[in-house]
């Protein structure tokens, strides 16, 4: 009876250690699993067979000499098995666990549906360049009243700093962004900039808590420009899109001093500029059309200023609208139109044939216009 009894607690430590292998069989002491099966299968359940070897019971078995009391410990274990999902054991010795199923990992499965939802969530949304600069000169009339600290510009505070666009960002939250690459706060409420700091100049020889309105004399304060247009909106009211160019300038003439005219009723450019080819006739605010020479195809940047910033400026082809940042892909006798107000400017491209005399031609009037052309940015082709 002490036989039987010790044999039926190692059957019984055997469907405890089966049930074990239930949840995870790796787990599961003297279990061997196929290396060929996967434990998982992309969420999908997956089979695992094993085996189990008993060598108490090997060494055991038969001795009590008692067959029927043999057969009703394997009935008891195939009971057991059968509650687990398993199939009867061939014999005592050699018990094969087959066909065990088991679901993929729950924490696996949420964490892959979470990265696709995350990648939903947070598409890839470009990024948007951010600077902040004080250039300007103090009022004279004010110089009296100014801390020594805040008598002269500071200069570039922020360079063109590049930041990524997430989801709703705004002209101010891309403004935080960009200066807390520097450690650098922005003062006010949501929807208005009163300070920005710690300010440090341009030579390193001053240091502010903080730049803000007033700072440098009665009309003193931030403004801000998106694409080289000042917004008629707080900032918090503009969310960017990629390519965008945001720049926060101080001022000690309530926008006058950067070109920002609140009593200026000019609608007209004041300079308008191209990064290739040649632009004939000069520009001059009162002319209208242009043609656009290139000596092929291309892709090209036009460049308008409006002589007062207060009015957005607009650059079109065909039927889609341009900003300055972008890339204009153009051919022979495309027209690209840019509005300021109600004034339009044409440029028309004239592409010339894609041969050495052509481009030795278009040098030839590049050069001999330098001195007068406000472009300098244009290219020129010429062979050695």
């Amino acid at each position: 009876m002490k036989k039987l009894r010790g044999l039926k607690i190692i059957n019984i430590i055997l469907v405890l250690l089966m049930m074990l292998s239930i949840v995870n069989p790796a787990l599961a002491t003297g279990l061997t699993v196929n290396p060929d099966q996967p434990a998982y299968s992309g969420g999908e359940k997956a089979a695992v067979a094993a085996s189990v070897y008993d060598d108490a019971t090997n060494a055991g078995g038969g001795t009590d000499g008692n067959s029927d009391a043999k057969s009703e410990e394997n009935h008891e274990i195939a009971e057991d098995n059968d509650s687990a999902g398993v199939t009867e054991p061939q014999n005592s010795s050699d018990q094969t666990v087959s066909s065990l199923v088991y679901p993929a990992n729950d924490t696996e499965k949420q964490a892959a549906s979470l990265a696709v939802e995350l990648n939903d969530v947070n598409p890839d949304l470009g990024t948007v360049k951010v600077r902040v600069v004080d250039n300007v000169q103090r009022l004279a009339g004010d110089l009296a009243n100014i801390s020594s600290d805040y008598r002269e510009p500071f200069g570039e505070i922020l360079p063109l700093t590049e930041v990524e666009i997430t989801e709703g960002l705004t002209m101010r939250g891309a403004l935080e962004k960009a200066l807390a690459t520097k450690s650098i706060t922005v003062y006010g409420a949501v929807d208005y900039v009163s300070g920005i700091g710690p300010v440090t100049s341009a030579d390193g020889s001053r240091k502010v808590a903080k730049l803000s309105e007033f700072d440098s004399g009665s009309q003193s304060g931030w403004m801000v420009t998106l694409n080289d247009w000042f917004i008629n909106a707080g900032a918090n009211t503009f969310t960017v899109k990629d390519g965008d160019v945001v720049e926060f300038c101080y001022t000690c003439n309530l926008g006058a001093d950067l070109g920002s005219g609140f009593n200026n009723p000019d609608t007209s450019l004041k300079a308008l500029s191209v990064n290739k080819g040649v632009l004939n006739p000069v520009f001059a605010p009162g002319t209208k059309e242009y043609i656009l020479t290139l000596p092929a195809a291309t892709q090209i940047m036009v460049t308008p200023t409006a002589a007062n910033k207060n009015n957005k400026v607009t650059i079109q082809s065909g039927d889609v609208t341009y900003r300055s940042t972008d890339e204009i892909a153009v051919a022979d006798e495309q027209v690209i139109t840019v509005k300021c107000g109600q004034n339009t400017y044409k440029i028309t491209v004239a592409v010339s044939n894609n041969d050495q005399s052509s481009a030795d031609a278009v040098n030839d009037l590049i050069e001999a216009r330098l001195p007068s052309m406000i472009l300098p940015q244009a290219t020129a082709f010429k062979s050695n």
